[in-house]
């Protein structure tokens, strides 16, 4: 028996067995099902979405003679049988790539008039219509706005900004959605459990992936992978077959890039060379792994291991990837570029980098209210006014603040209210603010002082080190000057 592919094998033949366009078939059942049916259909989207299929299916309902319900073709009447096997002749499907000229449109038009054989109408599928010349298009107008009534127009395109609107505006639209990678796994592992074909959840999870929402695409993908897997589809022969990294590869890059590791950065991209990876392929996968850990930093639970990294630090290596990843197209060396991507990374990327998650989740035994102040969420002039206090007690749900008189006389109940919703967020837990008198010094104003000066004295002795520096001075009789911030 002849081998046919699975994306022939497993094309839909009925609007159920549609996967990823609910809104498309629900609309078009209800058309069948209530006989208001328009004369011309257009259906747009990417490839491998099921725009021809959908055509074909609808083309089935509106000439099956044996269906209880409109929407649900037989596939046993001589009408149905026919569509499937591309004998019918009240059905006419036309590739207008290849018949472009507006002499074929004329032909095909020439053919409208005529009442159908054995079926109720005559349908005409146009596939890639954008193809056809603008004198075709012209041509098309008239009939099309005013059709026999036994004539159904269906076209299909992957480009419908190509379509003029006088055409556009004669059909009744249908914007196909790229299918979700859920959608395509979940058809993936009923396909590959009927033709029995043994695989893991990671495999199907990479040839989602790697569809980019084509159903067809993600077939023809799996076809290949099959043949190469001998027995089981593992998500390590995808990679292999389709010349992806690894995962873990991908993830030592992260890692060698929040330690400042250059040494095994450069390891990594060697190991990108010998493979012959897509040095673009290589960052964007990286991007998608930052997405990751991004999204995971909010979630308590998440063990993020030697992934973690400040939630600014991260956008920050995201935003120098994202704007490189547009020069690939036109670097002569997508390597060097590479390189120079993840060099820039590090060099950009603070020391002091790591943190668990942005869910602190503090409590009363490690809050720090100087170290802290700066995570609050204030305006400015609240913000400014509660670095002047210090927290006189904390416990259970009460914080009690002490600050000087001539600021508590100027505090207002909303900002009371600004500071009780920032700390509560902080904290995960709801609390109750009070101030009163006091001349407690451990405000943030004073931390962040002492801080300062203690980062300029770190600075100054640094620079007295430096031996380069001294010999400098030394020469040229110069001395080291402290500037105050302005």
């Amino acid at each position: 028996m002849t081998y046919q592919v699975l994306a022939r094998k497993w094309r839909p033949n009925t609007f159920d067995e549609v996967v990823g366009q609910d809104y498309v078939v629900k609309a078009l059942k209800g058309a069948l099902d209530l006989e208001k049916l328009p004369h011309a259909f257009i259906f747009s989207g990417t490839r491998g979405t099921g725009k021809t299929t959908l055509a074909r299916i609808l083309a089935k309902a509106i000439n099956c003679s044996n269906s209880k319900k409109k929407s649900q073709p037989c596939r046993k009447c001589d009408s149905c049988l026919s569509i499937e096997n591309g004998s019918a002749i009240d059905f006419q499907e036309v590739d207008a790539a290849s018949r472009r000229g507006v002499e074929e449109t004329k032909e095909l038009l020439d053919s409208v008039p005529y009442l159908p054989t054995s079926s109720p109408f005559k349908i005409y599928l146009l596939d890639e219509i954008h193809m056809l010349s603008k004198e075709s298009f012209n041509s098309l107008l008239k009939t099309l706005e005013e059709p026999p009534e036994h004539v159904v127009f269906l076209f299909a395109t992957t480009e419908i900004d190509k379509v003029p609107p006088t055409v556009l505006s004669r059909c009744v639209q249908f914007n196909l959605s790229a299918m979700k990678v859920d959608n395509i796994k979940n058809q993936l592992q009923l396909i590959f459990d009927e033709e029995k074909i043994k695989y893991d959840d990671n495999s199907l999870i990479k040839l989602s992936s790697l569809a980019r929402g084509s159903m067809r695409d993600a077939l023809t993908l799996s076809e290949k992978v099959i043949s190469f897997s001998e027995g089981k589809i593992t998500e390590k022969k995808v990679e292999e077959l389709m010349g992806l990294p690894s995962s873990e590869l991908i993830q030592s890059i992260l890692k060698s890039i929040i330690g400042r590791d250059s040494k095994k950065l450069i390891e990594n991209i060697e190991e990108v060379k010998i493979n012959f990876y897509d040095p673009e392929q290589i960052l964007i996968d990286l991007l998608s792994l930052i997405q990751e850990v991004a999204l995971s930093q909010f979630d308590e639970k998440a063990d993020l291991s030697d992934l973690s990294i400040e939630p600014q630090n991260l956008q920050l290596i995201y935003d120098l990837g994202i704007s490189n990843l547009e020069y690939f197209k036109l670097s002569p060396k997508p390597e060097s570029l590479l390189t120079m991507t993840f060099l820039k990374m590090i060099a950009f990327l603070p020391e002091s980098s790591k943190k668990k998650s942005l869910n602190t989740n503090k409590d009363e035994t490690d809050f720090s209210w100087p170290e802290d102040f700066s995570n609050l969420d204030l305006t400015k002039l609240t913000a400014q006014f509660m670095s002047h206090a210090s927290m006189i007690e904390y416990h259970d749900s009460e914080m009690h603040f002490g600050i000087n008189q001539e600021r508590l006389n100027i505090i207002t109940k909303n900002q009371i209210k600004e500071v009780e919703d920032a700390l509560s967020i902080l904290l995960k837990k709801k609390l109750k603010v009070s101030f009163k008198p006091s001349d407690l010094t451990e405000t943030p104003f004073e931390f962040e002082k002492i801080r300062s000066q203690k980062e300029s004295k770190q600075a100054e002795d640094d620079l007295k080190k430096d031996s380069s520096l001294n010999e400098m001075l030394e020469k040229f009789d110069g001395k080291i000057k402290k500037v105050s911030k302005i």
